[in-house]
Formats: C-alpha cells, sequence, structure tokens
C-alpha cells in the first residue's frame, strides 16, 4: 500500500512537472489558443500553473513585438518568484522587499536561496484585479457562504472573472505603460525570467478581495 502510494505520488508530480514543462515548450500564438488559457480563471480554485505560464507567454509576446529574443525559463528564477508572489499574499505586504523573512528580504536573495547564478537581476512586481472592472462599480455582499457579487453601478451588468489570458496581458501591460518595468522587459542583456501571481486569500469574500499579486524575476548571463 504504502509503496503504491510512493510510486503514485511520483507519477503524479512527473505528470505534473510534463505539463508545465510543455506549457513554456509552446510558442506564444499557439499557446493562447489553448482552450484553458481562454477560459475565466476560478477564483477559489485557480489552476497557478497555467497562469503563471500564462505571464510569461505575454512577456514573450512584447519581447518578439520589439524584435528581440523570446526570455528563457529558468527554474531558479520562477521559484523565486512564485516564493515572493505567495509570501506577498500569505504575510499580506506589497513590495520588492520582504519585511517579515530575512533570508528572502531582497529580491537577489531570493534567487540565491534557489541556487540561481546570474551576472545580472531585476525583479518587476504588480497588484492587479482579477475581474474586468471599467468605470464605477458596486456589488452585492456575499450571503449563506457565497461570493459578492460585483456588477457596474451604471448599467448593473455583473462584471465578469477575467480569463487567464485577459490577466496575464492586462498584467503585462500596466508593465510596458511604466518606464522602469518595461525596461526591464525589454533589456537585452535579461535572458531568463521567471514570472508568477498569486490570487487575495478567501476571493470574492469581501468588497476588496477580487485581486492578485504579481512577479517576475530576471536575470542575464555574461
Amino acid at each position: 500500500m504504502k509503496k503504491s502510494f510512493l510510486l503514485l505520488f511520483f507519477v503524479n508530480i512527473f505528470a505534473r512537472s510534463y505539463a508545465q514543462q510543455h506549457l513554456y515548450e509552446l510558442n506564444a500564438v499557439s499557446f493562447f489558443k489553448l482552450q484553458e488559457v481562454n477560459s475565466p480563471i476560478i477564483p477559489s480554485n485557480p489552476d497557478y500553473e497555467l497562469l503563471d505560464a500564462a505571464i510569461f507567454q505575454a512577456t514573450n509576446e512584447q519581447r518578439l513585438k520589439f524584435g528581440l529574443n523570446p526570455f528563457i525559463f529558468s527554474a531558479s528564477l520562477y521559484q523565486a518568484s512564485s516564493g515572493h508572489s505567495e509570501d506577498m499574499i500569505r504575510q499580506d505586504f506589497y513590495g520588492h522587499d520582504n519585511p517579515y523573512t530575512l533570508s528572502k528580504k531582497h529580491f537577489y536573495d531570493r534567487v540565491f536561496l534557489q541556487k540561481g547564478e546570474f551576472a545580472e537581476m531585476a525583479e518587476n512586481i504588480a497588484q492587479q484585479d482579477f475581474l474586468n472592472i471599467s468605470g464605477r462599480f458596486c456589488y452585492t455582499p456575499a450571503t449563506a457562504g457565497r461570493d459578492f457579487v460585483f456588477y457596474n453601478c451604471d448599467t448593473g451588468r455583473i462584471i465578469p472573472v477575467l480569463t487567464y489570458l485577459e490577466l496575464a496581458r492586462t498584467v503585462v501591460a500596466g508593465w510596458m505603460d511604466s518606464k522602469p518595468h518595461r525596461k526591464n522587459i525589454l533589456n537585452p542583456k535579461l535572458q531568463y525570467i521567471g514570472c508568477s501571481g498569486r490570487l487575495c486569500r478567501n476571493p470574492l469574500k469581501s468588497a476588496l478581495s477580487h485581486f492578485g499579486r504579481f512577479t517576475q524575476d530576471f536575470g542575464g548571463r555574461l
């Protein structure tokens, strides 16, 4: 029984790793045609592997648009990135520096913890709604364990949750609209990247719980 459990556990981990690798091997055009990428995120049960890959692909979409080589996925940068996004949600802070864990205070500390070795490094972070909000919004409070319902105050239309593709492109567009963040994305000396996003705790259970926090960690080698 124990051997069977261990074998099943190993198979599941291998299958997940293979599936994740496949998402990064696709080019952006093929990736964004996937049905699951164009499906709305389920806030209570998001597919973070899919979301993280979508941010990676949306970032490379911009690199190619400006005639640059696409970023190469880095496992160490990904672990540093995903760890920071998780910490920002779990420890409830927003910033490049982790004020609660000294060993992970600076972004380069987090990269070094994951055995990343780069001559040049950088980091982008963002906070973004996962609802398709434009203009004024109102909400109906949750009842009997249900989620808050958000709607446009003027039209009364319910505000939908973004798809993985929409959220990834929205986050990357925000970075591209900011000069220092854009500079990191378009820096040809940075060839490696790890991207991640994590949704807030108890999403849609309060008037303010409709956001995620996102991290990009970059690395360049001589």
